[in-house]
Parts: structure tokens; C-alpha cells; sequence
């Protein structure tokens, strides 16, 4: 078995205002991606649109998820 990286995140008004946003992605633990860093860092949203493609295309797994502020 190899051995991954399950990273997770969340965007939104906060925990109890809602709406909310989240993400995780599977990654191969030895495997890296050249340029990935913070995507509040990058210079463009067009920048951060690209990445968002490149690791969706190349994780293992990926998942989105989004709740309404009367769900949440």
C-alpha cells in the first residue's frame, strides 16, 4: 500500500454563518506539485483557476462540497 496525503480546507463566512465551501484532495505522499503553495499567494484569480485544474487532473481523489447558511 502507498502510503497518501489527505489535505482539507474550507471557505466561507464562518462555521455558523454560512454559506460554506469544502474541499479535500488525496495525494501520493512522495508526490509533489511544482507550485503549489497558498492559493491566497497566487497573483491572479486566473492563476488560482489553473492550479485548481492541474490538481483536480493529477490527485488521486478529489471532492467539493457546498452547504447553504440554512444548512449550516
Amino acid at each position: 500500500m502507498v502510503p497518501h496525503v489527505i489535505g482539507c480546507d474550507e471557505a466561507g463566512s464562518g462555521p455558523m454563518a454560512g454559506p460554506l465551501v469544502a474541499a479535500a484532495v488525496v495525494w501520493p505522499l512522495h508526490g509533489g506539485l511544482d507550485g503549489l503553495t497558498d492559493s491566497k499567494k497566487y497573483s491572479s484569480p486566473k492563476k488560482r483557476e489553473q492550479m485548481a485544474w492541474v490538481v483536480c487532473d493529477q490527485s488521486l481523489f478529489w471532492v467539493v462540497a457546498f452547504a447553504s447558511a440554512a444548512r449550516v
